[in-house]
C-alpha cells in the first residue's frame, strides 16, 4: 500500500461524492480541485504525518495510519476553507460555501469516531488543539488590526504553533491507538518547533503575495521598520523597496538561520526516541533551508558586484 496514493485517494473520492451530492452549483468542478490543494496537499509531511512516528507505536497498523492522516487532512482542509471564507477569498472565481466546512469536519470526526469512539481521553485533547487553533487565529486577526504593524517574535512563534495546533490531533490519536494514556510531550513539542520552522521559510517565500494582500508577517514587519528612515509614515514601501532590505539587509539569511535553529529544536526534543523517518524529514528541511540561503547569498553577491561596476 502506498500511503500518498491511498490518502490521496480518499480525499478525492470524498470531494467527488460531496460533488455529486450537492451538486454543481454548490461546489463546482474548479471549486472542487482547488479544494483538493489546500492544506498542503502536495506536502509529504503534513500529508503523511502519522507515517512519520510509526516506529514509535507499534500497536497502530498501517491502515490505522491512513485513516488517521486521512482524517487529519480533512480537518485542516476544514479549518483553511474556514478561514478562507471568512476572509471572503474566491476559489478560482467562486465563493464556497462555508456551509460545506461544516461537512468536511463532520467527515473528519466520523473518522476519528470510527476509530477512537470508544477512547474518551482521545477528545479533550483534540478539543484542546482545535482551541489553540482558534486563539491564534483570533490573536491574528487582532495582530494585523494593529496601525502602525506590530509584533514580537514571542508572538510570531505562538501564532505559527497555534495556527498548525490541530495537526497534534494526529499524535494524539497514534498514542491512544497505541494504548498509551496521554499523547506524547516530546513529540508535541517537537511538532510546535517544526511548525514555527516552517512558518518562518513560507513568509520568507510569500513576503511578496503577503504584503500585496495587506498581511503583515513577522518578515514584512521587521522590513517595514528598517525602511521606516526614507519614508515618512504616510508613505508605503513599495515591494522592490522592500525586498531590498529583505534580500540585501540580511533579514533573509536571518529567516533561514531562524527556521534552521527551530528545526534543529525540533530535532533535539526526539533525541533517542527513535523516529528516523521525523528526524530525516527534519534533516531535509535543514539542507532546504541552507540550500535556498546559498543560493540568496550568491545572488545577493552578484547584484553587488553589479551596483559596484561603472
Amino acid at each position: 500500500m502506498d500511503p500518498h496514493e491511498a490518502v490521496r485517494g480518499r480525499r478525492e473520492d470524498f470531494y467527488r461524492r460531496l460533488g455529486q451530492s450537492l451538486g454543481r452549483e454548490a461546489i463546482s468542478d474548479d471549486a472542487r480541485g482547488r479544494l483538493l490543494k489546500m492544506s498542503g496537499y502536495q506536502s509529504a509531511i503534513f500529508e503523511l504525518l502519522p507515517f512519520h512516528f510509526l516506529d514509535l507505536f507499534p500497536a497502530v497498523t498501517p491502515e490505522q495510519a491512513v485513516q488517521v492522516a486521512y482524517a487529519g487532512m480533512l480537518y485542516m482542509d476544514y479549518l483553511t476553507l474556514e478561514d478562507a471564507v471568512v476572509d471572503g477569498q474566491p476559489f478560482q472565481g467562486q465563493f464556497v460555501s462555508a456551509a460545506i466546512g461544516g461537512l468536511i469536519h463532520e467527515e473528519a470526526l466520523e473518522i476519528m469516531r470510527s476509530l477512537l469512539g470508544r477512547c474518551e481521553a482521545f477528545w479533550p485533547w483534540l478539543l484542546r488543539y482545535h482551541h489553540e487553533y482558534v486563539a491564534a487565529v483570533i490573536a491574528e486577526r487582532d495582530l494585523q488590526a494593529r496601525r502602525p504593524p506590530a509584533y514580537s517574535a514571542e508572538e510570531r512563534d505562538r501564532l505559527a504553533a497555534g495556527k498548525c495546533a490541530c495537526g497534534k490531533v494526529s499524535l494524539a490519536a497514534l498514542a491512544f491507538l497505541d494504548g498509551a494514556e496521554t499523547p506524547m510531550e516530546a513529540l508535541a513539542r517537537s511538532y510546535d518547533a517544526f511548525s514555527i520552522s516552517s512558518h518562518l521559510y513560507d513568509d520568507l517565500l510569500d513576503w511578496r503575495s503577503d504584503y500585496a494582500g495587506g498581511l503583515y508577517s513577522y518578515l514584512i514587519v521587521q522590513a517595514l521598520v528598517r525602511c521606516a528612515p526614507h519614508h515618512d509614515g504616510a508613505d508605503r514601501p513599495t515591494a522592490d523597496e522592500l525586498g531590498r532590505v529583505i534580500y540585501y539587509g540580511g533579514l533573509a539569511a536571518e529567516t533561514l538561520a531562524e527556521a534552521h535553529n527551530y528545526a534543529e529544536r525540533a530535532l533535539a526534543l526526539v533525541q533517542g526516541l527513535g523516529c528516523p523517518a521525523w528526524v530525516a524529514t527534519l534533516r531535509e528541511c535543514q539542507t532546504l533551508y541552507a540550500r535556498l540561503s546559498d543560493d540568496l547569498a550568491q545572488l545577493r553577491e552578484r547584484g553587488l558586484a553589479q551596483r559596484a561596476s561603472p
